[in-house]
Order: C-alpha cells, then sequence, then structure tokens
C-alpha cells in the first residue's frame, strides 16, 4: 500500500470503530489555531472524544520547559 492509496475501511468499519472507542491518538496534532490539525482535534473534542495530542516537536519543547522549570 503506498501512501497515496485510499484507507482499506468502509464507512460502516470506520462508523463502528468511532462508536466503540472514545480516545483518540492524533498524530501531527498542532497547537497553531489556523492548521486543519487544529480544528480536527476541536471538532473530535466537541463530539465527546478525548484527543491525545502526538507532535514529537511540541512533545519535545513541552519537556525542555518542564526540564528549564524544574532547574530553575
Amino acid at each position: 500500500m503506498s501512501n497515496l492509496d485510499p484507507i482499506p475501511y468502509s464507512d460502516a468499519q470506520l462508523r463502528a470503530i468511532l462508536q466503540r472507542v472514545k480516545t483518540i491518538a492524533m498524530v501531527g496534532a498542532s497547537s497553531n489555531w489556523n492548521r486543519p490539525s487544529y480544528f480536527v482535534m476541536k471538532y473530535l473534542q466537541g463530539k465527546g472524544y478525548r484527543v491525545i495530542p502526538v507532535n514529537p516537536g511540541i512533545a519535545g519543547e513541552t519537556a525542555r520547559r518542564k526540564s528549564l522549570r524544574l532547574a530553575a
């Protein structure tokens, strides 16, 4: 499967998954309000899902800020 192939799940399968799952890890989530991933995350949260943002750049920055606070 290449990166451009469609998702191999039917709408019914995706609907069933989303009805069972209430926590979603969102890879590429952005804290920048004008990025599409930000709106997707807010939409899912508004529909009652717990969204865990996964963004290595943001995670690294958060960890760095915490370590700086602990060092102070």
